[in-house]
């Protein structure tokens, strides 16, 4: 039986055979299911049954992982730049969190510009070495 959850936050759980019910918010009828489009994720308790949220609004920030892409690699690898594999899930790579259907460096208020250019140096470097 398939996993009820490959789209991970984006799967709303409704089927469909074109396209999905307007109710859900903005989806894509992908593989005969109605997947929340990329940026957006599933809310149980949006709406009266649920509906695709924008993943940077505050309620969403409640329901997930800052660093939680939305997207799976179980079939394929992350697509997102500065993210990774875990465990079936995309995941930005450490330091970073998901802002704007983007992977971006989280910059601590303490952290300054110099510090902040020094960790994407590594990054690309760590990226270039692999």
């Amino acid at each position: 039986e398939e996993d009820a959850t490959w789209q991970g936050i984006r799967e709303t759980g409704s089927h469909c055979a074109w396209s999905c019910s307007s109710s859900l918010g903005p989806t894509d009828c992908y593989h005969f299911r109605c997947v929340c489009k990329p940026n957006y994720i599933f809310s149980k308790s949006h709406g009266s049954g649920g509906a695709c949220i924008d993943r940077d609004s505050a309620e969403a920030q409640t329901l997930i992982a800052p660093d939680d892409t939305g997207d799976t690699c179980r079939l394929v690898g992350c697509k997102m730049e500065a993210s990774t594999c875990q465990e079936g899930k995309c995941k930005c790579i450490p330091g970073y969190v998901v802002q704007g259907g983007k992977c971006i460096l989280h910059v601590e208020e303490t952290t300054t510009v110099a510090q902040k250019e020094e960790e994407e140096v590594e990054w690309a470097d760590a990226v270039t070495d692999e």
